[in-house]
C-alpha cells in the first residue's frame, strides 16, 4: 500500500536543489512537504507540496492511486483535516476591516473541499440569522450524525448583546447548515459525540464572572460545575471513553502540573488525577469524535499517555526509536492500528511516517526538507541551566551546521540568543526555521525556556508572572552566561533577537543588559507595557477575560503602573549601546505596529542607531513565505554586519 506513496513523493523531490537559493529563501520558504493528514480509514492521504515556490495541496488514494492537486498560494492557511473519505476542510484567515468598527481584525473561516470533484463550499455562511460580524466561523467540534456532515457552533442573533452560541450540523458537500441545539449568550462549547448524543455545554461570562458546566440528559439540563471567576482556570476537554465523565485539565491550582481529572456527568464530582507528569504540563489531548483518547505531555521532547495501556506502550516504543528528536502524533486511523507521525530533531530534520501497531513497524514516507540532505543542518543540544537564584532554565542550543555539540570545533562561537514568544509558551527539540537559518550561517543559537514559560510545570510558569524584564530577563542572560563560561559562546560576538514576547526580551536585553549584546533585533515586539495593557483594555473590554489574563501575566495597569514603566524598553532608549533592527508587519492584529513605532521614535530621539523594516501584508505569525524570507534576509544581513565584520 505505501510503496506507491513513497514512489510518488520520491518523484516530487527529484531534481530539488538548494544551490540557487539564498539562506533566507531556503529557510523562509514553506517546507517542501508538510501538513500530512490521513482520512478516517487511513486510505487517503493529503499533504502540502511546494511547487515552483507555491503551496499546493496534494491528495492521493492509497487504494486506486487516484490523486488531485489544489493551489493554496497567496492564502493564509492555518491547516486542514479530513472529516470523511471525500472531504477535507481548509482553515484560513484574512485580515480585514468592518464598517463602523475601529481597526483591523483577523477573521477565520472553514472551507470544505471535495478532493475528488474539486468543489468547495464556505461553511456556516448559509446558516440563518448569523451575528455579523464575528471573527471565527471555523470551529468544528466533531462529526455529525448524517454522513458527510460536521458539527459547528456559531453566534446567532441581531447584535452581540443578545446573540446565542448555537450548534449546527453542516453538510460538507453543500455547505447548508441546520441548527441542532440552541445555546445561550454565555455558551462557549458543547460536548457531543458522532451520534449527536448531547452530554453537556460549557458557559463562561467575564461580565458575570462565572464558569459553568451543564449536563444534558433526558432532555433536561442539570448544573454540574459552577465557579465564580473572572478567568477560566479549568479546561473541559471532552468525553471520557465510557462517556460517563468529562476530562478536565486544571491549569491554575497551585502545585499542579496541569493535571487532568474526570468530572462526573451525573453529579459533577471530581476524581483523583487521571493524567499527570512531574515538571511537565499537558500540552495537548488526542481525541476522536469528541471522545478523548489520551494526552501529550510537554517538555523539551513530548511524551504521551493514553487510557489504553497497550497504546501507551506502543507509542512509547515508537518515541524511543528517536531519542534525539520530537515525535508528534498527527492522527490515528479509525481502527487505531495506523498512527501518522512527524519527526523533527537531530535524528531527522523533518519527516513523516506510518507506525503500524499490529506489527510495530515504522515506515517513513516523506522528507519535509530534502534540501538539508545536501546542505546539512544544525544539531541541537539540551542543557539545564542554573540561574543566579538557583532556578532551573531548560535550554536548547542549536550548533552551526557541521559542528557537533561537544566537539573541538564547538568553541568561541558567534552567538544569537533567541528567546521565544508568548511568553507562556516554550521551545522544544524541533525544526525551528529561524534557529536553523542562523545555524546555517555559522552561529550558535541559544533558546532558553525562562521562568514564565509553559511546558515545565506550574511553578516555572507562574514564577514569571509580573517579572517581565526582571527575573525572566535574568534567565535569558544566565543561559547565555552558561555557554560563555563553558567556552562555547564568544562573549564579544553576541546578538539577541526575538518575535512577539521574544521581541520584548530582545529590547529588554538591549536596554537593561546593554553590555551583553552587539546588536538587537525585535520582530513585532512589545516596547511599552502600559500602552499594551491600555490598548488591550480598550479593544477587549475592561472586564474581559483577555485583560484579566494579561494583567496576571504582565502586571496591573493601575497598581503596578510605575513598575510597568520601568520594565518598558521604550523608556530606556538612552541605555542602548547596540544598534537595533525593528521589524513589524502592517497586518499585525496581536501586537500593534504602534509598539514598534514607539520604540523607533524613542531610539531616534536618543540618537541611537535604529533601522525599521515594515512588512507589507505581514501578520503577527509571519504566515507567508514572502514575509518570512524578507524577515530572515533583513536579520541575517544585520547580524552579519555586527558579528562577522
Amino acid at each position: 500500500m505505501l510503496k506507491s506513496v513513497c514512489a510518488a513523493l520520491g518523484v516530487f523531490a527529484a531534481g530539488l536543489s538548494a544551490h540557487a537559493q539564498s539562506a533566507a529563501e531556503l529557510f523562509g520558504r514553506d517546507a517542501f512537504i508538510s501538513d500530512f493528514k490521513m482520512s478516517p480509514s487511513g486510505q487517503v492521504l493529503a499533504f502540502t507540496r511546494r511547487i515552483d515556490g507555491e503551496r499546493t495541496i496534494m491528495v492521493q488514494s492509497l487504494v486506486d492511486g487516484k490523486s488531485n492537486a489544489f493551489s493554496s498560494a497567496n492564502q493564509k492557511m492555518h491547516g486542514y483535516d479530513f472529516y470523511d473519505e471525500d472531504h477535507i476542510v481548509l482553515f484560513k484567515s484574512v485580515t480585514t476591516t468592518f464598517p463602523g468598527y475601529k481597526g483591523e481584525y483577523e477573521v477565520n473561516g472553514a472551507i470544505s473541499l471535495n478532493w475528488q470533484t474539486g468543489r468547495t463550499h464556505q461553511l456556516l455562511t448559509k446558516a440563518k440569522d448569523l451575528l455579523w460580524p464575528q471573527l471565527n466561523l471555523s470551529m468544528i467540534i466533531g462529526q455529525g450524525s448524517e454522513p458527510g456532515s460536521v458539527l459547528m457552533p456559531a453566534w446567532v442573533g441581531p447584535n452581540s448583546r443578545t446573540a446565542t452560541f448555537d450548534l449546527f450540523r453542516v453538510d460538507l458537500e453543500t455547505g447548508v447548515a441546520r441548527e441542532v441545539k440552541g445555546g445561550t449568550i454565555d455558551t462557549i462549547d458543547w460536548f457531543i459525540d458522532d451520534t449527536e448524543t448531547l452530554y453537556g455545554r460549557e458557559e463562561f461570562s467575564d461580565r458575570r464572572e462565572w464558569h459553568k458546566i451543564w449536563g444534558y440528559s433526558d432532555k433536561d439540563w442539570t448544573s454540574l460545575y459552577a465557579e465564580e471567576t473572572d478567568i477560566r482556570n479549568k479546561r473541559f476537554i471532552g468525553l471520557s471513553p465510557d462517556r460517563a465523565s468529562l476530562l478536565v485539565v486544571d491549569w491554575e491550582s497551585e502545585g499542579v502540573n496541569s493535571a487532568a481529572y474526570h468530572m462526573s456527568l451525573t453529579d459533577g464530582s471530581f476524581s483523583a488525577p487521571v493524567f499527570s507528569k512531574t515538571n511537565a504540563d499537558i500540552s495537548g489531548t488526542l481525541s476522536q469524535d469528541g471522545v478523548v483518547l489520551g494526552v501529550e505531555y510537554s517538555g523539551l521532547q513530548p511524551s504521551y499517555e493514553f487510557y489504553d495501556a497497550k497504546l501507551t506502550s506502543d507509542v512509547a516504543q515508537l518515541v524511543g526509536l528517536f531519542p534525539n528528536s520530537s515525535v508528534e502524533i498527527i492522527d490515528f486511523s479509525d481502527d487505531m492500528n495506523v498512527i501518522l507521525i512527524s519527526i523533527e530533531g537531530n535524528d531527522h530534520p523533518g519527516g513523516f511516517g506510518f507506525f503500524f501497531r499490529d506489527t510495530l513497524e515504522l515506515q517513513l514516507v516523506a522528507s519535509a526538507r530534502p534540501f538539508l540532505d545536501e546542505t546539512g543542518y544544525g544539531l541541537m543540544e539540551k542543557r539545564m541551566v542554573t540561574a543566579r537564584d538557583g532556578v532551573t532554565v531548560p535550554t536548547i542550543a542549536t550548533y552551526p551546521r557541521g559542528i557537533a555539540p561537544g566537539s573541538e570545533q564547538a568553541r568561541n562561537l558567534p552567538t544569537v540568543v533567541l528567546p521565544h514568544g508568548g511568553p507562556e509558551s516554550y521551545d522544544r527539540i524541533h525544526f525551528d526555521y529561524m534557529a536553523q537559518f542562523f545555524a546555517h550561517k555559522g552561529y550558535l543559537v541559544i533558546q532558553p525556556n525562562f521562568r514564565g514559560s509553559t511546558g515545565f510545570g506550574y511553578e516555572h510558569r507562574n514564577s514569571g508572572r509580573g517579572k517581565w524584564g526582571l527575573e525572566m530577563q535574568d534567565d535569558v542572560s544566565d543561559a547565555l552566561k552558561s555557554y560563555i563560561d563553558s567556552g562555547i559562546a564568544n562573549p564579544d560576538k553576541v546578538c539577541i533577537a526575538g518575535a512577539s514576547y521574544g521581541g520584548y526580551s530582545a529590547l529588554a536585553g538591549g536596554a537593561f543588559t546593554p553590555e551583553l549584546y552587539k546588536c538587537v533585533v525585535s520582530i513585532a515586539g512589545v516596547s511599552d507595557l502600559p500602552m499594551m495593557l491600555n490598548r488591550t483594555r480598550s479593544t477587549s473590554g475592561s472586564d474581559s477575560e483577555t485583560i484579566v489574563y494579561w494583567e496576571r501575566v504582565i502586571g496591573d495597569r493601575k497598581e503596578d503602573k510605575d513598575d510597568l514603566k520601568n520594565q518598558s524598553p521604550a523608556n530606556f532608549a538612552s541605555a542602548f549601546q547596540a544598534p537595533v533592527l525593528l521589524i513589524h508587519g502592517n497586518d499585525d492584529t496581536v501586537v500593534p505596529i504602534a509598539q514598534t513605532l514607539r520604540m523607533k521614535g524613542s531610539l531616534e530621539s536618543a540618537g541611537k542607531s535604529v533601522k525599521f523594516v515594515k512588512l507589507k501584508g505581514g501578520d503577527h505569525w509571519l504566515s507567508t513565505s514572502p514575509t518570512r524570507i524578507e524577515t530572515l534576509q533583513a536579520m541575517g544581513d544585520f547580524i552579519d554586519k555586527h558579528l562577522k565584520n
